[in-house]
């Protein structure tokens, strides 16, 4: 588990470097805020709320949530490559794709489990700047695919550990806000 937590800070740190040498993105930084309602569609179960932040340039974005349901924390590193379209009336759409090491931490009848799932996940934003800067999105369509699972579970001295590529898929649901810099 902490080999997947230094891969993903390691990731983080790449992005932001890129962001922070980019003459583009430094021209197009973006901070903001987001909630997704997560739907379970295919080899998992219920609904999850996750709220968070973003920052990001140019085509590169990385966001962290945090979401808690029946005892689980769940956090999503979101590593996002977009592209945004400009339409009239301050309208703007931005296709993307995201990939998550989504990490889950339980503890259930005094059992410790923790969860690494990969995540794919293609979507489109919709956004609205009611003022120059300031972008009120939503996004109607993003769609998990859970592309491999391992679990690690340890109590009363013992420790185990299972692989999984097993397709888990998701529907996910969105809002936010973004100001640009």
């Amino acid at each position: 588990m902490r080999g997947a937590m230094r891969v993903s800070a390691f990731v983080a740190v790449v992005v932001l470097g890129v962001l922070a040498g980019s003459r583009e993105a430094s021209a197009n930084l973006s901070a903001g805020g987001l909630f997704r309602v997560v739907r379970c569609a295919k080899n998992c179960s219920g609904t999850l709320f996750t709220f968070g932040g973003e920052i990001g340039g140019g085509f590169t974005t990385f966001a962290f949530r945090y979401g808690y349901k029946s005892s689980t924390h769940y956090f999503f590193p979101d590593f996002r490559f977009s592209y945004t379209f400009p339409l009239p009336l301050s309208l703007e759409v931005t296709p993307m794709l995201e990939f998550t090491p989504m990490i889950t931490t339980a503890k259930v009848s005094g059992v410790s489990v923790k969860t690494l799932q990969l995540i794919l996940r293609p979507g489109v934003r919709v956004g609205w700047s009611p003022v120059d800067l300031v972008s009120i999105f939503v996004e109607p369509f993003l769609w998990d695919f859970g592309f491999y699972t391992k679990v690690w579970a340890s109590g009363g001295g013992q420790t185990a550990s299972e692989s999984s590529k097993t397709l888990v898929q998701r529907y996910n649901f969105g809002f936010g806000a973004v100001v640009r810099f």
